[in-house]
């Protein structure tokens, strides 16, 4: 049996190969706007052995569960490790695993019945690329990719010369092991053919937890598509991803042998096109998986895979409680801000083209862009609720507010002061300070400004500085008292 720390290691990031198509609208084009990057995934990936080789694989057995040391095939695992790397993608499982095998293994470890057969095809990389284009086309319009593309590149999570819905295209083409689509009930794996393989082993053991979450919990209704609240979305499919790589960590314990381990992740280099760097869009990948798997892991250690099963029936409301669970089991609920009214203050030529929440997760990328990932991460902890809004206007002007609220006024400062550095570092410029007035902080597109009052802090970008004033005016009535 794998040491459970060097396994874990090894699934988080093998397991982010293995991108579901389940609502596909909602899980992979709002969730995960991901860009083509390939650099960062090898090297995370090389970081990944070298961690698992340093830990000695303890424990790892090559046929069975061991009681302790190793085996002399162990000892001698670096030096193999050559051999091994042209074999990860072509090596075959012992003949006694079969799909059904892996499928009752997987049901009996996670402890979810299996209630109706599970349809398994495999498809190639091309059909694959083919099959995404179509999807993208057919659950989203060339206007809604532009609005959120537009809204994300005002807020500085993608650079201007991206191209969202390009981009989207490639990264699916390139880095899909696998999916299970709950509308047709069938499991897919991306292969020229339909063998068992370490790679698809792995895959299989997550898209059958995926099957067998959709056959008791219903994933379609689990996962709904429109809620108008991404945070509420991703937490949830933090739920179902973080189950997934958990139960998929579990069988890849219990069945493969240090070599085998090895084997696949040195294969697991050359078998994708990467993450990029982008750290927004390959956070925007990675979060379902690394805090999903963490936040399973702490409800799986106060009762196991029943209390597990329990979150499905009161999920987490909000990125904050999967990044901190302990809010999750203390049931500290999100604020509702309420942005709704203040369109009609605006002016004539002005729409409402974009309305949503960017919650704990969401504010730590956009203060990550300008300052350092830790000091985000501080600044953001105290995250109580919030609201985002994206007006278009005359000439193709746009406006944007982003409207918080936090636990005490000395998170609210605490974010206040971050985001105002993170601006000041983005534009390479300071906030003015007037007698009477909001500080403002002066770009190419327009102006900023920052208030903090209370408990709340708003942050608005405008054509003008007059326009700024008024919508800053408004959200700020608009917060909670």
């Amino acid at each position: 049996m794998l040491n459970d720390m060097a396994t874990a290691l090894f699934v988080t990031m093998l397991s982010m190969t293995g991108v579901e198509k389940f609502n596909f609208r909602e899980h992979v084009l709002k969730k995960n706007p991901l860009l083509k990057h390939r650099a960062l995934a090898a090297t995370v990936f090389s970081i990944e052995i070298i961690i698992i080789l340093s830990f000695g694989l303890t424990g790892c057995g090559s046929g069975g569960e061991t009681t302790g040391g190793r085996t002399d095939d162990e000892n001698n695992g670096v030096s193999s490790t050559t051999q091994s790397v042209n074999t990860a993608k072509t090596t075959v499982a012992k003949s006694a695993v079969t799909i059904k095998s892996i499928e009752e293994e997987v049901s009996r470890m996670r402890g979810l019945p299996i209630r109706s057969e599970i349809a398994v095809s495999h498809l190639s990389r091309e059909e694959l690329r083919r099959e995404m284009k179509a999807q993208i086309e057919k659950e989203y319009s060339p206007a809604e990719v532009s609005v959120e593309e537009k809204v994300l590149k005002g807020l500085g999570l993608l650079e201007e010369k991206d191209n969202l819905t390009a981009a989207i295209e490639q990264m699916l083409g390139e880095e899909v092991a696998g999916f299970y689509d709950d509308e047709t009930k069938e499991l897919k794996l991306v292969s020229d053919k339909l063998e068992l393989n370490l790679m698809n082993q792995v895959t299989l053991a997550h898209e059958v937890t995926h099957a067998l979450q959709d056959q008791n919990f219903s994933l379609s209704e689990f996962l709904p598509e429109n809620s108008g609240n991404d945070d509420a979305d991703l937490a949830r499919l933090a739920l179902v991803e973080g189950d997934a790589t958990v139960s998929e960590t579990d069988y890849t314990a219990a069945n493969f042998s240090a070599m085998d381990l090895v084997s696949l992740l040195f294969g697991s280099l050359g078998a994708t096109g990467g993450l990029g760097t982008n750290s927004y869009l390959e956070d925007s990948l990675l979060f379902p998986y690394t805090s999903g798997m963490k936040f399973v892991n702490v409800m799986k250690e106060k009762g196991g895979w029943l209390a597990v099963d329990s979150v499905y029936g009161k999920p987490p409301l909000s990125t904050e409680q999967v990044m901190h669970p302990e809010k999750y089991l203390s049931g500290e609920a999100p604020v509702l801000v309420d942005l709704s009214d203040m369109g009609v203050s605006i002016g004539p030529g002005w729409s409402l083209s974009f309305e949503n929440n960017l919650g704990e997760f969401g504010l730590v990328e956009l203060l990550s862009v300008d300052i350092s990932s830790s000091r985000a991460r501080r600044a953001a902890a105290g995250w109580g609720g919030d609201a985002i809004e994206y007006y278009e206007g005359p000439e193709g002007t746009s406006l944007m507010v982003v409207a918080s609220v936090w636990d005490s006024q000395q998170e609210a400062t605490e974010f206040a002061k971050a985001m105002g550095e993170a601006l000041e570092n983005r534009y390479d410029s300071k906030f003015e300070l007037a007698p009477g007035t909001a500080p403002v902080l002066r770009s190419d597109d327009g102006v900023w400004l920052l208030a903090h009052k209370g408990l709340g802090v708003v942050l608005v970008q405008a054509p003008d500085q007059a326009l700024a004033e008024k919508m800053l005016g408004q959200s700020l009535l608009a917060m909670p008292a």
